[in-house]
């Protein structure tokens, strides 16, 4: 493992996370937003089968709270599965502010997520468990990957039959390295990453020189937690 994975300070990226992309003003929302927490939790530990009342202890909840928000356990899930993809769209965001091309811009942004399965590992797994849902379903993560695939058709950066089909690709074979990582501690997630990103930069038709350029930028700034 590489030495910085080390250290990286797990708990303070999740909470990172969830300060870039909510805002919470009301008791009520408060409140959704514990069971979604906590859902996010169950999800990587594989504790979907738990009572209403468990899922409701776990997120320090009254029991009848719960109602007030989802009206099944199926219905709940659905919801919490939407809200990590969500949240782990908000990484895309820290290139957002970066003087950078297409090339550059799709190459940080796959380094990231790779780097996110370490960084964010609860968030990540609830993810990679349920990741064959998460394409057809309505999130920013995967409308932020169309955008950024588009953006790079349209400026000739990128050569592709299908965008639909080089992002279904992309969000697969990152939710792929993340259950290796998962699977593998010792797996250094910078290289897999830089791995990925250089393969996947020449699927979507950028020359094998100008990949290893976009995957050589410097990367650990976004090894803080964003602010």
């Amino acid at each position: 493992m590489r030495t910085g994975e080390q250290h990286i300070d797990t708990a303070a990226w999740m909470q990172a996370i969830f300060n870039r992309s909510e805002q919470a003003d009301t008791r009520r929302e408060r409140t959704k937003q514990a069971l979604l927490r906590a859902g996010i939790e169950l999800i990587a530990e594989e504790q979907t089968d738990l009572s209403i009342l468990a899922i409701t202890q776990k997120a320090g909840v009254s029991n009848g709270s719960f109602y007030n928000f989802f009206k099944d356990r199926t219905q709940f899930f659905d919801a919490v599965a939407e809200y990590a993809v969500d949240n782990l769209a908000s990484i895309f965001d820290l290139a957002a502010d970066q003087d950078l091309d297409s090339i550059d811009a799709a190459a940080t942004n796959i380094r990231i997520l790779a780097y996110a399965h370490r960084l964010v590992p609860t968030l990540s797994k609830s993810i990679v468990r349920r990741s064959p849902d998460f394409y057809t379903m309505p999130n920013e993560l995967v409308r932020k990957l169309r955008e950024r695939i588009s953006a790079g058709v349209n400026d000739g950066s990128f050569h592709v039959a299908s965008t639909e089909t080089a992002a279904a690709i992309i969000f697969g074979a990152n939710a792929m390295l993340g259950q290796r990582l998962h699977e593998d501690p010792t797996l250094n997630s910078r290289t897999a990453g830089d791995d990925l990103a250089l393969d996947l930069l020449r699927m979507l038709g950028v020359s094998e020189e100008r990949a290893l350029q976009a995957i050589a930028r410097p990367i650990d700034e976004y090894l803080t937690p964003p602010q």
